[in-house]
């Protein structure tokens, strides 16, 4: 079965992601949708990834699930977010992909998220740093990719392929 992982980042924890899903998926076209727009047409199973930042997936991301929505409802599709609250998750995902592509889809899911100061600018710094001082007495809630959460959702498109 072919496969390939889409997704669409902004400052790099989408990508490793979703390259850690491509090494346990094993040899499976990955692409970056900031840099490509790949035909789906020649694939049997599409996974698409993106980060969410105030609640909306990466305009990449949002675009090409937008312009392929017929194509990924004729085929095997898996979904995966990295955000900062997974357990905010399943929000996230009807309001930016919808419940028709959710209902179809083979699985979805958060894969976490980190915050990461130094790869953030204006407003998202500004918000990331005000969520950073007040989860300093609390380092188990500082957000972090959810290496389990990975395995369990390669794990499900497996058992797919």
């Amino acid at each position: 079965m072919k496969t390939i992982i889409c997704y669409a980042t902004k400052t790099g924890t989408t990508e490793t992601a979703a390259k850690e899903l491509a090494g346990l998926l094993g040899a499976i076209k990955v692409c970056n949708l900031e840099k490509e727009t790949p035909d789906i047409h020649n694939f049997d199973l599409v996974i698409i990834g993106g980060s969410i930042r105030m609640g909306k997936l990466h305009k990449a991301a949002k675009k090409f699930i937008d312009a392929n929505t017929k194509e990924l409802l004729s085929k095997k599709c898996a979904f995966f977010i990295c955000n900062g609250f997974p357990e905010q998750a399943e929000t996230f995902l009807i309001q930016n992909i919808g419940q028709e592509l959710l209902s179809h889809s083979i699985c979805a899911a958060s894969l976490g998220g980190e915050l990461d100061l130094s790869k953030l600018k204006g407003m998202d710094k500004f918000i990331a740093k005000a969520v950073t001082s007040s989860m300093k007495d609390n380092p188990q809630a500082v957000p972090k990719l959810l290496h389990e959460s990975i395995k369990e959702f390669a794990k499900t498109v497996k058992a797919e392929q």
